[in-house]
């Protein structure tokens, strides 16, 4: 998801054009609480590439609890014109086909999404606007709740508390906190209140399933939830309810050797350029990777991955061989601050990697490389005790070379630009 410029001037309010109805705002916010998505004030673009259209928009008011507030949505078509006031039907069908085609049909448990009200019970109308006064209701709702209301496949990894936490906390407490006048400081008043208000109720809950499902909301840095849109069976998302602290985080090591490989940061011109940059726009990198850019701006993107950028570029080449060039490049981060976090609990200390290699090389060197690589990041930093990745869930060749280096598959997520398997590789 990238940032665009207006399409048309912005005039006076008396004069702008009336904003998008209640329909097509929820598909839009839906869509990206789906994807882990968190939308900043400004214009907007969704890619579509599926379906060869695009979603613009103008993001009014970015709410802390995903309910995002727009002035504008358009959609893209694939001739190249500019539907204004686009159906909501029509938007959710498009949204709902490049979900599917992004997931390939490979997410486990997949399928089409629960239809609303298939979680269990929520806070019906009758239940006060104001978060804090739906607390009671709320607690009702979790006291009396029974298995035919909240029941969970069996051999479901999720929990009754799961589906009481999107049905009643999600999809009830949370989007009132969003009630009324748009707001950052309002918002977080409200959210504040509310957080307060459930530290109460906990506190003052005997011992038993409810206090410890209020003690999970008040703690857990993620909340289960079902999508909407996505064809996945259960998603996670922050928990707005615990304050979301910006980590400290060093940059990752470059150890210099890992096993057969010497590492070296890529440098933004020359034959490292080059090799990059043309190694990124090869018909099957490009489906997965998505950046087929020119020289110019991958120039300025290995710029970017300097010192204090969280990410170090590197190209490996084989120790025994360097006048052959580079076999592979890898991107070494801290999944901390990657998108990854917003749906996968991740610690300071985890190490990410990325990895593409060239084409002319013998099979096997993928995953020969992940794995001297996991090695060498371990003995730099010895605070480090996983190393993750999260290849496209659609790349079967790439997910077998993590196998292969003895990583294991921890889950699929969906990220704003792909729905990924989470690679896991334990060094301690």
């Amino acid at each position: 998801m990238t940032r665009v410029v207006r399409a048309n001037g912005a005039g006076p309010a008396a004069l702008a054009p009336p904003g998008p109805g209640p329909a097509l705002q929820q598909v839009l916010r839906t869509a990206l609480d789906d994807t882990g998505s968190r939308p900043v004030p400004g214009p907007l673009l969704v890619p579509l590439p599926a379906a060869g259209m695009s979603v613009v928009a103008d993001v009014g008011h970015a709410s802390v609890v995903g309910e995002h507030r727009f002035d504008r949505i358009a959609l893209g078509t694939t001739d190249g014109a500019l539907d204004r006031e686009p159906d909501a039907e029509v938007l959710e069908a498009a949204l709902r086909g490049e979900l599917a085609a992004r997931s390939d049909a490979s997410w486990p448990g997949g399928g089409a999404p629960a239809p609303a009200g298939a979680s269990g019970p929520v806070l019906g109308p009758e239940a006060p606007r104001d978060p804090v006064a739906a607390v009671d209701a709320a607690l009702e709702v979790l006291r009396t709740a029974d298995d035919t209301h909240h029941a969970v496949p069996a051999d479901s990894v999720l929990s009754d508390a799961a589906v009481l936490t999107d049905a009643v906390l999600v999809r009830g407490l949370l989007p009132r906190v969003a009630a009324g006048e748009p707001g950052a400081a309002t918002e977080q008043a409200r959210l504040a209140a509310l957080t307060g208000r459930l530290t109460t109720a906990r506190d003052a809950e005997p011992p038993g399933p409810v206090r410890d499902l209020l003690d999970g909301w008040l703690t857990a840095g993620h909340l289960w939830f079902r999508p909407r849109l996505h064809p996945a069976p259960w998603l996670r998302r922050p928990n707005p309810l615990v304050p979301e602290l910006p980590p400290v985080l060093a940059d990752p090591p470059l150890p210099p050797r890992a096993g057969p490989f010497v590492l070296r940061a890529a440098r933004p011109h020359g034959p490292d350029l080059h090799t990059v940059a043309g190694w990124m726009r090869r018909p099957e990198v490009i489906r997965f990777f998505g950046q087929p850019w020119p020289d110019e701006r991958w120039a300025r993107e290995l710029a970017t991955h300097g010192p204090g950028s969280g990410t170090v570029a590197v190209l490996a080449e084989r120790a025994d061989d360097p006048d052959a060039g580079p076999v592979g490049y890898l991107e070494l981060y801290r999944p901390a601050a990657h998108a990854l976090a917003r749906s996968f609990p991740v610690t300071p200390d985890d190490l990410g990697v990325h990895v593409c290699v060239g084409a002319e090389h013998r099979r096997g060197t993928g995953a020969a490389l992940l794995d001297a690589v996991a090695t060498a990041l371990a003995g730099a930093d010895p605070a480090c005790r996983r190393v993750l990745a999260e290849p496209d869930a659609r790349n079967a060749a790439a997910r077998g070379a993590f196998r292969r280096a003895g990583f294991t598959e921890a889950g699929r997520i969906a990220l704003p630009h792909k729905d990924a398997a989470i690679m896991v590789r334990d060094v301690r």
